[in-house]
């Protein structure tokens, strides 16, 4: 079970999720684990947040090497950083994925 459906389960409760519905980002970040950023909806909805967003210059789902490559850029990134630098680490892992240089958001 990925991670953001447990904790929606976790924080709303074993039987919130309704046949025939996801839970969404808002964020479009797969690592978030934000109960704020999520949203209960329909696969429909759902591909139709990330069709509209994944035309935004510098947003999550615009990066070249797609939503699980960025999270796994990121990570690594993380994984290798200076604690002192971590903010750096991240900023240029996002900036790689993204090759035109628009600015893409912070991840949470």
């Amino acid at each position: 079970m990925p991670a953001h459906l447990f904790g929606y389960r976790l924080a709303h409760g074993a039987e919130s999720i309704p046949r025939g519905h996801v839970v969404r980002h808002t964020c479009d970040e797969p690592p978030c684990q934000n109960p704020a950023h999520w949203l209960l909806g329909t696969r429909g909805d759902n591909n139709r947040d990330a069709a509209s967003r994944r035309r935004l210059a510098g947003h999550a789902l615009a990066d070249v090497r797609g939503a699980i490559g960025r999270a796994r850029a990121v990570q690594a990134a993380i994984a290798a950083a200076d604690p002192d630098h971590l903010d750096e680490a991240i900023a240029a892992a996002l900036v790689a994925g993204n090759p035109t240089g628009a600015h893409q958001d912070s991840l949470f």
